[in-house]
């Protein structure tokens, strides 16, 4: 390694790199990378010693704290590599755990920088730990064990749960102003290594402009828990959140006919909506039931379907309305065919009063819940139904919750922002978390 501190000076640190560049491309961008972390090792050591203190004693939360005489030496993980640093511990005349300023000013997790832990828990909301190992390695020429990754997603995990009771986070600028708001939840099941299949739950904020348009979507998950009361704390509090944000706006509970759901949704709005395109499957099936696949029919049920869904959708009584017409096609069918029919007009008979479209519609309100639906998949499903996992329950609620705040853009960078202006939860009171005789050399 040729990378050594030239200057440095107040805040001014000069770096001279020498990089031998033979073989092949490959062979000579590897060696600018290796070069760089050498480089960005030595900058993040001269960093870390900024937030270090003298040695002179501090009071903490009203406590006198005392340094050892000897700086202790730990190593912390960072981008580039792994780095040494010998720092001051303190302890107060009572014994017990050690505070580490350094530690605590830095925003270190577990023993990793704030930027570390955001890029391998970035990638560890998207990846398992094997892939993050692969990625980081193939990026930054950087290696780590899956151990470390999955602990260091923990870490972060835990500080957003702990703080998502007290911390609200920023939503993008939007290009309108927020007309009508939607919230939606659903659930999806995962493998859980002692329960079986259990269902994780995603919910949804989605922010409309006065056309209709979808502004904006927040993400929100929990795993499989009895009862569901944590996950819809959770969906209270941000619902509630956002109402304050923006007090004018109409608000909608969208839903796909899950009971539970709608006891949920009617805690906060009396505009209720059963999903448009949920119904709608249900009456493909009946016209299916009542003309069959032949091709000589397809041309009279295509312009059944586009009629009358044309009328659900736009009509004052658009529901009660189709609900008369499949009655009268029933009456024309026998067997399984009538069954079909039969079982639509019950499922619309048990939801009338979730089917105002053409009143949602007049209003510009959202009429689906799409993307509660799809956020399933992505929140949940494409990372946690991999073929052959399985999850304990502290696993999944780690990698929801990351994911949840990954996929909801700009919150990933707020909650970050606020760790750094509010500090890791915890260093105040506990620092290492092996006791000081453990650290010193």
């Amino acid at each position: 390694m040729s990378a050594s501190v030239s200057h440095c000076k107040e805040n001014m640190l000069t770096i001279e790199i020498s990089i031998e560049l033979k073989g092949s491309m490959l062979d000579m961008e590897n060696a600018i990378q290796e070069e760089l972390n050498h480089a960005g090792r030595l900058a993040t050591e001269e960093a870390l010693r900024r937030f270090d203190t003298d040695g002179t004693p501090i009071t903490l939360k009203g406590k006198k704290l005392t340094a050892r005489k000897q700086k202790a030496t730990q190593y912390y993980e960072c981008p580039y590599g792994t780095v040494h640093i010998d720092r001051y511990i303190y302890q107060s005349n009572e014994g017990g755990y050690t505070y580490c300023p350094l530690e605590d000013g830095a925003r270190i997790f577990v023993t990793a920088t704030p930027r570390y832990a955001q890029i391998v828990s970035g990638l560890y909301a998207d990846l398992d730990g094997g892939k993050t190992c692969r990625t980081l390695y193939s990026l930054l020429r950087r290696k780590t064990a899956k151990a470390n990754v999955q602990n260091l997603a923990e870490s972060v995990a835990s500080v957003a749960q702990i703080k998502e009771e007290n911390w609200e986070y920023d939503i993008p600028k939007l290009d309108a102003e927020v007309a009508s708001v939607a919230f939606g939840l659903d659930g999806a099941y995962v493998m859980m290594r002692e329960d079986g299949w259990r269902e994780a739950m995603c919910g949804t904020i989605s922010l409309y402009d006065k056309k209709g348009e979808r502004l904006y979507t927040s993400y929100f998950a929990a795993p499989p828990e009895y009862g569901k009361q944590k996950f819809h704390a959770k969906m209270d509090r941000e619902i509630e959140r956002t109402k304050a944000r923006f007090p004018t706006a109409k608000y909608v509970g969208l839903g796909d006919g899950a009971k539970d759901n709608w006891t949920f949704l009617r805690r906060h709005t009396k505009d209720l909506l059963l999903d448009f395109w949920h119904v709608s499957e249900y009456i493909h099936k009946a016209a299916d039931a009542y003309w069959g696949s032949a091709a000589k029919w397809k041309e009279s049920k295509d312009a059944w379907l586009e009629q009358w869904l044309h009328t659900l959708k736009h009509a004052k009584d658009g529901a009660m309305l189709l609900l008369n017409e499949l009655k009268e096609r029933k009456s024309e069918l026998t067997g399984e065919k009538a069954e079909t029919v039969r079982k639509t007009i019950t499922y619309m008979e048990n939801h009338l009063e979730l089917m105002k479209y053409g009143t949602f519609v007049r209003r510009h309100l959202p009429i689906g819940s799409g993307v509660t639906e799809a956020s399933c998949k992505t929140v949940i499903k494409s990372r946690m139904c991999v073929s052959g996992a399985g999850w304990s329950p502290t696993g999944s609620g780690v990698v929801l919750t990351l994911r949840a705040l990954h996929l909801s853009e700009p919150t990933w960078d707020s909650f970050w922002s606020r760790v750094m202006r509010y500090g890791v939860p915890g260093s105040h009171e506990y620092g290492p978390k092996t006791p000081i005789a453990d650290t010193i050399n």
